[in-house]
């Protein structure tokens, strides 16, 4: 199985944290391409022993794309929390050997509780990747469609789980045609690279609405519904209230916790633990906002964000 992640210094750990998640539940090996830009070599050598120390990891490679900071003129930021590592993947067909026609691509603020294997070996039927419909209300994703300027005979994709078509993609893209599409169109952008793969491959895309395989936990409750969170394979923590955010934690936070658990809780994830407990628990009350908010900002900036390696 060939995976494709993209991270930097702030996310190093929680994408350690969804690859052993994986890791946990395929049987087959797994093959992991990182996209990076200003990663130092320190960091790549420590996340690359934490991956190789896993059961199923057997191979981890660094793809650098720091030629892409060049050019973060002319591509929009518009979410506060996304930084340039997300538009990466846009062009990992380009630098990925020609000897691989697949890959799996999933954000790092995910976490694996089932097996993927007979998704990994979908038949494309000669799409350009396989991706699933927005856990939002029908009309938010009409709107995005609209916005967009995409027929609604086709739903608004998340681009948080991907398959790829390696082979597709190169036959039919150009570095610079993706680069100049970025380029022509960053007015239209609300939502960065998940608009540009909308409008790039909307129509070579297959759809799925498969709540199991993207289940998007901060969703509206009729997609994200306890039922539906317990039986889906992937938990998919998109906007901003992720998990380790002290300040966000909910009802489905716990998942993203029992992963690290099993990984082996350090000191700072004790700390997290215990502070979000209390942010929760008081939620409403004032005096949470005079008394826990410095404290919990220094757990969350300080500490949660260093990785294990």
């Amino acid at each position: 199985m060939n995976l494709l992640v993209s991270t930097n210094k702030k996310y190093l750990d929680k994408t350690e944290t969804m690859i052993f998640s994986l890791s946990s539940h395929v049987s087959e090996s797994i093959s992991v391409w990182c996209l990076f830009g200003g990663l130092p070599q320190k960091q790549q050598d420590a996340f690359s022993r934490y991956l190789l120390t896993l059961e199923n990891v057997a191979k981890v490679e660094f793809v650098d794309m720091s030629w892409l900071d060049l050019e973060k003129n002319i591509l929009p930021f518009n979410t506060s929390y996304l930084s340039i590592e997300c538009y990466y993947r846009l062009f990992s067909q380009f630098f990925l050997p020609g000897t691989l026609d697949r890959i799996l691509w999933l954000d790092s603020d995910i976490i694996v509780k089932g097996c993927l294997s007979d998704f990994y070996w979908s038949d494309f039927k000669g799409a350009a990747l396989i991706a699933f419909s927005n856990m939002d209300e029908e009309s938010d994703n009409d709107r995005h469609l609209r916005r967009l300027g995409l027929s609604l005979a086709k739903p608004y994709f998340n681009s948080g789980v991907l398959l790829l078509n390696l082979e597709y993609l190169r036959n039919n893209t150009t570095k610079a045609s993706v680069l100049n599409f970025c380029r022509d169109n960053a007015s239209r952008l609300r939502f960065e690279d998940q608009d540009v793969l909308n409008l790039l491959y909307h129509n070579s895309a297959l759809i799925l609405n498969d709540q199991r395989f993207n289940c998007m936990v901060n969703a509206p409750q009729d997609y994200s519904s306890p039922d539906i969170v317990e039986k889906a394979v992937i938990l998919h923590y998109a906007g901003r209230q992720k998990p380790w955010r002290i300040q966000w934690q909910n009802d489905y936070s716990h998942f993203w916790w029992d992963v690290r658990r099993e990984e082996g809780l350090c000191l700072r994830d004790g700390f997290a633990i215990a502070f979000g407990w209390v942010w929760k628990k008081c939620n409403g009350a004032l005096w949470k906002q005079l008394l826990l908010k410095p404290y919990l900002w220094i757990v969350d900036r300080k500490w949660c964000r260093v990785s294990r390696g």
